[in-house]
């Protein structure tokens, strides 16, 4: 009998020891399942509280994204270059990028939330990139990219007097990352768009247009294939204009259509609006009858956030072997007019504008001038204004 009592102590013993052995198992999965979504970089779902604005002894702070590349280093040493010579209260903090996300887990975006102003040089464009770059959009509701098109004689222009700023929503419809699979090799994608995200969007751009002196808005859509969807982004956009902003031209093309006659007609255009991925294709038209998307930058922007970059993001891509200075300077120049900082960014536009007139090109546009040389031409001209 009591040899039956010592193994019935020893089975419980031993049960209680497994179970607790099982709970520190469980436990310590979990912790390494957390540990390994902290480290691909999975951000929250909402922005809950917004710090104030980051200004530390009257310092204006900038996150600055960069790869950690050669070219992404060289990028950086180009913007930081332009802003020292300004003598600015600007100063960044600097957050090394690689595929995998920021060396620091979460520091990205801890530190935009902190800062509310970022830059983008040299990043990925694999797909899982471009997954955190929309869900970065997502998250801080950047519902609007801007890009700003010039042509300049002796850059590749395929025509000239080209002045056109195109505007696309980029948080909601084909970039909501809404699609599932219910059965197997069966796909379905959803694109859904809202009233409120399509008033937001289309009030900003009307009012930017008028705020800036344009004059013409086309809107770029597929109404004939998607009734519902574009058919109500063209509906609000002309309801939009007839109540409140008479005084603005506004023009309506399909996406076939508008592309074509950007190539053929691109002084016809003055302001180009459209919804998701049909900016993309607005974009890459554009650009190539200006000359190329190195020569150009854009922002992903919304009511309080806002991130800068190159139209070319990888800048890593170009055919040539060194980086092109030309989209970096005009991100400076943008960067410099969302602070407030118009004079200064006007006198960068005008050294910029003479550097190309004296036909100081690199070797992406004929010409046999280093990159370097290009900034530093700019950053001598800019002595004699803040000397």
């Amino acid at each position: 009998m009591l040899k039956f009592a010592k193994n019935v102590t020893h089975v419980a013993r031993l049960s209680r020891y497994r179970i607790m052995c099982g709970i520190k198992r469980f436990a310590h999965s979990k912790v390494e399942s957390l540990d390994k979504a902290f480290l691909k970089d999975d951000m929250p779902t909402c922005v809950k509280q917004l710090p104030p604005v980051s200004q530390y002894g009257g310092q204006t702070v900038i996150t600055l994204l960069y790869a950690d590349s050669g070219i992404g280093q060289q990028a950086c040493k180009y913007l930081k270059s332009l802003i020292e010579i300004s003598k600015l209260p600007i100063t960044f903090e600097k957050v090394p990028i690689n595929r995998f996300g920021a060396t620091v887990p979460g520091e990205d975006y801890y530190s935009f939330l902190r800062n509310r102003t970022a830059v983008y040089l040299d990043l990925e464009l694999d797909a899982e990139s471009l997954q955190k770059r929309y869900k970065l959009n997502r998250l801080f509701d950047l519902f609007a990219c801007i890009v700003k098109f010039k042509s300049h004689p002796g850059y590749n222009c395929k025509r000239t007097n080209v002045n056109i700023w195109s505007y696309y929503q980029n948080n909601i419809g084909d970039y909501a990352k809404l699609e599932y699979e219910p059965v197997k090799g069966v796909v379905e994608t959803l694109r859904i768009t809202t009233v409120e995200k399509l008033n937001q969007f289309l009030r900003f751009v009307f009012g930017e247009a008028l705020r800036n002196g344009r004059r013409k808005i086309t809107i770029g859509h597929k109404a004939d294939m998607f009734p519902k969807s574009d058919g109500l982004f063209l509906e609000l956009a002309q309801r939009i204009h007839q109540e409140e902003y008479e005084c603005l031209e506004l023009d309506d093309m399909k996406i076939n259509t508008l592309t074509r006659n950007i190539i053929m007609h691109p002084e016809k255009f003055d302001v180009i609006c459209a919804q998701s991925c049909y900016g993309r294709v607005i974009n890459a038209a554009t650009s190539a009858v200006c000359g190329g998307p190195s020569l150009f930058s854009c922002v992903d922007i919304g009511e309080r956030f806002a991130i800068f970059k190159p139209l070319e993001i990888k800048l890593s891509l170009s055919d040539c072997r060194e980086i092109s200075p030309y989209g970096i300077v005009r991100l400076c120049i943008e960067l410099l007019s969302y602070l407030g900082k118009e004079d200064c960014a006007k006198l960068i536009g005008l050294e910029l504008s003479d550097v190309m007139c004296r036909g100081i090109k690199t070797e992406e546009f004929g010409g046999k001038d280093r990159p370097d040389f290009v900034v530093c031409s700019i950053v001598n001209n800019l002595q004699c204004h803040f000397a």
